[in-house]
């Protein structure tokens, strides 16, 4: 069994003392976008910034947050960049911040989480605060 069924296994994305922990192996090429693409969750976000409704006119709950799949371009304990091809988004945490054990940029990943609009220290397209994180299969 290699490394990445271990993974996949176990599970590759824990949270930890406030910490999201995601953990894998590198994979090459690019991917994404997902279901939801990146380029229309920022468009929403700015639009619940400015004040009008989306579609539903409802506060998201767990169950259908969006899930976005992208490119990571840059990871550190304290954001992950990922790119889908529509946009750019910041991965971001309530606390903590990420432990991460081998990722890094190149791998494809996927992010569940609340967009919002980014505030002025990133130039991504939308901030999601995730709730799930981990390696696309």
């Amino acid at each position: 069994m290699n490394r990445r069924d271990v993974l996949k296994r176990t599970g590759a994305v824990t949270a930890v003392g406030g910490a999201t922990s995601i953990a894998g192996c590198g994979v090459l090429g690019s991917c994404g976008p997902g279901e939801t693409e990146i380029g229309t969750l920022a468009e929403e976000a700015r639009q619940d910034d400015e004040g009008t409704e989306t579609e539903t006119g409802d506060a998201q709950t767990t169950e259908e947050l969006p899930r976005v799949v992208g490119t990571i371009e840059e990871a550190t304990e304290e954001e992950i960049l990922l790119e889908d091809g529509t946009g750019r988004a910041s991965l971001q945490t309530l606390g903590g911040g990420f432990q991460l054990q081998n990722v890094g940029s190149g791998d494809c990943a996927y992010a569940v989480g609340f967009p919002v609009e980014p505030d002025g220290e990133t130039d991504a397209d939308v901030t999601i605060v995730v709730t799930d994180v981990g390696l696309e299969e």
